[in-house]
C-alpha cells in the first residue's frame, strides 16, 4: 500500500469527524491507523538510511584525512619533525640534518649513521636514565636517539624473538660543556656520540660544497687545502712509510670554511677519512664525496669489549679564522711551551752529510771541523745535531769510542763557538746489545719494549731500521719512559748536553696484524703517547718527530718522500710545491712553532723511509733547488740543514756558475733583518697556541681566493711572504688581499685585492707589509 500523503490525511480525519464516510466509523479508524503505522515505518527507514549516509560520509573524511596526514609525514623529504638542538638541526628518522653557521646564512649540511649494518631505523629516544649515564653534565641540553639497524631487524624477523628487535646503534649529541663554560656568544661546541656493536662499523659524511676543509695532519707532496688530495678509506694515524697515508704529525682535527672545526676522538677507535676534492653544487649531502669520516668494523677476541664508541666534537664560528682561534683555545695544551730563542735566530746544522769512510762512518774530528767550516764561511749556526751515527750500536746510550774517544771536548769546543751540541736519541735497541739483554731477561723490564698487540707476554716487535735490526722502546708505558729518561739525563749530566732530537714514534713502525681490534688500539696509543713521553725523555728542548695532539711542542716537518720513477728534477719540483702546504697544515694542527724540513729536500732517505747513505749523492738538489728551498722555508720558525752550501759545484744543467755560498749568506742576512718580528711572532704563538706562519684566510676569512693560495703564507698578522717554488722560471704571481700593502723590495705602496707579475732572484723573497690604518 502506497503511503498517505500529508493531504489525504487531513481529508480522512475531517470526513470521520463529519461523519460523511459511508463506512462503518470503526472500518474508518482502522484504516487511519494503518495510514499512522505506514507512515511512522516510512519515517524510521529515512532516518536509518540517513544515519547510516552520514556513517558513511564521517569515515570516508577521517579515513582521507588520516591518509593525508600519513602522507605528510612519511613523505621522502619530510618523515618527522625535525629536531633542533643550538646551531645543529637533524631530521631524526632521516639521519640528515644542518649546521648553521654564525657568520652568514650558510649552512653546514651532514648526512649520519651509514653502517656497515644496512640502513638505521630511528627506533625511539632513549630514556632519561640511559641518557645521563652518557652525558658529560646533564645541566647542558641534550638529545639521545636510539636506532635499530637493517641487520637487527632481519635478524628479528628471522628469529621471531623480542630479543634480537632492541635498537643496536645510539646517537647522543649534546651541548658540549666546556664551551658553554667559556661564555663565547660567537663560539658553540656540540659533542656527538654513537655507540654500537664492535663487529659493525659507521661514517658521519659532511659536505664540503662551496668551500673547503683543512688538517688531519701531514701527507706526502702534501696539498693545500685538504680536499685537494683526495683519499679513501685512509687510516688517520702516522704511516710514513705509505705512499698516500699520514705521516708524522697526525691530529683527528678538520676545519671547514663554512666556519666549523671538528676534533675527532682518536683515544677510543682509530679513524678512517675519506675526502675528495669536490662535491655536486646542491644541498643534498651525497654520502660517496666529500668530507666522510667514521670507525671500521673490528674483531674483538675475548674479554675485548663488544661495544665500540665513535665520538667527535663539533665547533661553530662566525668564520674559519675565528672558530679556529677558539678551538686552539678549547684543545692547547695548558702548559705554555718553552722557547730557546737561538733556534729563531741561527738555523740548525745535522750532520747527515758527513762521513769519514766507505762505511758512512761519523766521528768527533769530523763534527768539530764542519762547525769550523760553517762558521769560517760566515754561515749563523745555534745547534749542531749529531746524528744516531755517535752509538756504536742502537740503544746502547754509550758514544762510540773509536770514533767519539772525548764527547766532552766536543761539545766544550761548539760551546765556544756559541753553538750547542744536541744528540738525536730515537727509541730502537739492537738485539746485540747488553741493554737488550738485560731487558729481556726480566719479566718486568721486558714489557719496556713493543710487543705484539700491546698485550704483556707477547712476542717482541723487531723492525728494521737503517742501523739494522732492532727492538723498540713502548713508550705508552711510563716505566720504559722513566727509564729512557734516566739514561739520557746521565748523557746530559757527564757531556754537558742541553736537549736532544727524538725520532722515531710514528706507529708505522709497528707491522700489521690480524686482530684489528687490540692491535688498533695498540698502534693508536704507542703513537699518541710517544711525543709526551719523548718530552719527558729530553726535557723541554725536546725536538719531536711525530705528535698526535695540540701538544705546543716542537716538532720537525717530514721530509717529502722521493717518488719511484720520476727524475731527481722532478721529484724536486713536486716536494718545493708541498713546502708550504706541509707547514701550514702543522701549523693548524696545534704546534704553532716547528721545524723546517730539510733545506734542499733529505737525499739520505731512502724509497722505504729508511736512512740510504748510499745512493743520496745521486739525490742531491741541484744549485738553484737548494736556493729556491731556502726562500720557501726562509721565515719558517726554525730552519734545518743538512748540506751545507760549500759543497755545490758549477750548475751543470744550466752551464754556468752559481755562488752558492754567497747566494746563501744573502738569503740569511735577509732574514737576519726580521729577526725582531720573528722573535716578537714566535713569543706570542708560543704564548696563544696561534700559529706564526698562517694562511692568508687567517686575516681574510671570506676571501676566496685565500682559501686556495698554497705557496703564499703570512707571518704574524702584518708580513705576507711569497717565495718561488719552481725551478727553470725567474717570476712568479703574487696575490694581495683587500688592504693596503707596502712591497718590501722598492718601498712602493699596493692596494689589494688584486694580482700582481713579480721577479724573484735566487736569493730573493718576495715580502710584503701589512699597512693598517692608524
Amino acid at each position: 500500500m502506497p503511503p498517505a500523503s500529508n493531504a489525504t490525511r487531513t481529508t480522512a480525519y475531517h470526513e470521520v469527524a463529519a461523519g460523511n464516510n459511508s463506512e462503518p466509523l470503526t472500518k474508518q479508524f482502522h484504516n487511519l491507523n494503518l495510514l499512522n503505522m505506514v507512515e511512522r515505518d516510512v519515517n524510521y527507514k529515512k532516518r536509518h538510511l540517513r544515519l547510516t549516509i552520514g556513517l558513511i560520509v564521517l569515515t570516508v573524511v577521517v579515513l582521507g584525512v588520516a591518509g593525508v596526514l600519513t602522507w605528510y609525514f612519511t613523505r621522502s623529504d619530510y618523515l618527522t619533525t625535525e629536531e633542533v638542538l643550538g646551531s645543529v638541526k637533524i631530521n631524526a628518522h632521516k639521519l640528515s640534518g644542518s649546521i648553521l653557521t654564525k657568520g652568514s646564512s650558510d649552512s653546514q649540511f651532514f648526512q649520519l649513521g651509514r653502517s656497515t649494518a644496512g640502513p638505521l631505523t630511528f627506533t625511539r629516544y632513549c630514556s632519561l636514565d640511559n641518557a645521563r649515564a652518557l652525558l658529560k653534565d646533564d645541566r647542558y641540553r641534550y638529545l639521545c636517539l636510539l636506532y635499530t639497524s637493517a641487520e637487527q631487524s632481519a635478524a628479528a624477523s628471522s628469529s621471531k624473538g623480542a630479543a634480537n628487535s632492541a635498537p643496536d646503534y645510539r646517537l647522543l649529541i649534546q651541548v658540549n660543556p666546556s664551551a658553554a663554560v667559556d661564555n663565547q656568544e660567537d663560539f658553540e661546541c656540540y659533542d656527538f656520540r654513537w655507540d654500537f656493536p664492535s663487529r659493525l662499523g659507521l661514517t658521519d659524511y659532511f659536505t664540503t660544497d662551496g668551500g673547503h676543509v683543512y688538517g688531519g695532519g701531514q701527507r706526502p707532496l702534501q696539498k693545500w687545502p685538504s680536499n685537494f688530495q683526495p683519499t679513501k678509506n685512509q687510516t688517520v694515524t702516522s704511516e710514513p712509510h705509505s705512499s698516500n697515508g699520514f705521516l708524522n704529525v697526525v691530529v683527528p682535527y678538520w676545519l671547514f670554511t663554512t666556519g666549523v672545526s671538528i676534533m675527532a676522538d682518536g683515544t677510543s677507535n682509530t679513524i678512517s677519512l675519506t675526502l675528495n676534492r669536490t662535491t655536486p653544487n646542491s644541498k643534498t649531502a651525497d654520502p660517496n664525496s666529500g668530507f666522510r669520516f667514521g670507525v671500521n668494523a673490528k674483531d674483538p677476541k675475548a674479554g675485548e669489549p663488544t661495544i665500540q664508541t665513535f665520538a667527535y666534537t663539533l665547533c661553530v664560528g662566525p668564520n674559519v679564522t675565528s672558530v679556529h682561534q677558539n678551538s686552539v683555545r678549547k684543545y692547547r695544551d695548558p702548559t705554555v711551551a718553552g722557547l730557546e730563542e737561538a733556534l729563531i735566530e741561527r738555523p740548525v746544522w745535522t750532520t747527515f752529510a758527513l762521513g769519514i769512510d766507505e762505511h758512512h762512518n761519523l766521528d768527533q774530528e769530523a763534527v768539530a771541523s764542519f762547525a769550523e767550516v760553517l762558521q769560517d764561511s760566515g754561515l749563523p749556526v745555534s745547534q749542531i745535531i749529531i746524528d744516531p751515527r755517535w752509538e756504536s750500536q742502537p740503544g746502547e746510550g754509550v758514544f762510540q769510542p773509536t770514533f767519539f774517544p772525548n764527547p766532552a771536548i766536543l761539545v766544550d769546543s761548539l760551546k765556544a763557538r756559541g753553538m750547542s751540541a744536541q744528540l738525536m736519541v730515537h727509541p730502537f735497541i739492537a738485539q746485540n746489545t747488553t741493554e737488550y739483554s738485560l731487558l729481556t731477561a726480566d719479566r718486568n723490564t721486558r714489557s719496556y719494549l713493543a710487543q705484539e698487540g700491546g698485550l704483556v707476554g707477547g712476542a717482541l716487535i723487531e723492525v728494521t731500521w737503517w742501523m739494522g735490526r732492532a727492538a723498540m722502546l713502548d713508550f705508552s708505558k711510563i716505566e720504559a719512559v722513566k727509564w729512557t729518561a734516566a739514561r739520557v739525563k746521565s748523557l746530559f749530566d757527564q757531556f754537558g748536553l742541553s736537549g736532544c732530537w727524538f725520532l722515531g714514534g710514528s706507529s708505522g713502525w709497528l707491522p700489521a696484524r690480524r686482530s684489528p681490534g687490540s692491535e688498533s688500539a695498540f698502534r693508536r696509543n704507542f703513537f699518541a703517547k710517544f711525543a709526551d713521553g719523548a718530552g719527558q725523555v729530553c726535557g723541554g728542548t725536546v725536538t719531536v718527530d711525530v705528535s698526535a695532539r695540540f701538544s705546543r711542542k716542537i716538532v720537525r716537518i717530514a721530509d717529502a718522500r722521493w717518488e719511484p720513477g720520476k727524475t731527481s728534477e722532478e721529484n724536486l719540483q713536486s716536494q718545493l710545491k708541498s713546502i708550504i702546504p706541509s707547514a701550514l697544515t702543522v701549523s693548524l694542527l696545534g704546534h704553532p712553532i716547528f721545524v723546517s724540513s730539510t733545506i734542499g729536500g733529505n737525499p739520505f732517505v731512502g724509497l722505504n723511509g729508511q736512512l740510504d747513505f748510499q745512493n743520496a749523492e745521486a739525490k742531491y738538489p741541484s744549485a738553484e733547488a737548494y736556493l729556491r728551498w731556502l726562500g720557501a722555508v726562509l721565515f719558517f720558525p726554525i730552519l734545518q740543514f743538512s748540506i751545507p752550501p760549500t759543497v755545490f759545484p758549477e750548475d751543470a744543467a744550466r752551464h754556468e756558475k752559481y755562488d752558492v755560498l754567497q747566494l746563501t749568506k744573502n738569503l740569511l742576512a735577509l732574514r737576519h733583518n726580521h729577526t725582531d718580528y720573528l722573535l716578537r711572532t714566535a713569543r706570542a704563538a708560543a704564548q696563544t697556541g696561534y700559529p706564526m706562519i698562517r694562511p692568508l684566510w687567517w686575516s681574510f676569512p671570506t676571501d676566496r681566493t685565500a682559501w686556495t693560495t698554497d705557496s703564499q703564507y703570512l707571518v704574524g698578522d702584518d708580513l705576507l711572504v711569497a717565495p718561488l717554488v719552481a725551478m727553470g722560471v725567474g717570476a712568479r704571481g703574487v696575490y694581495l688581499p683587500e688592504g693596503r700593502w707596502l712591497v718590501a723590495a722598492n718601498g712602493q705602496e699596493e692596494r689589494g685585492p688584486k694580482w700582481m707579475a713579480v721577479a724573484v732572484r735566487l736569493d730573493e723573497v718576495p715580502h710584503f707589509w701589512r699597512i693598517k690604518a692608524l
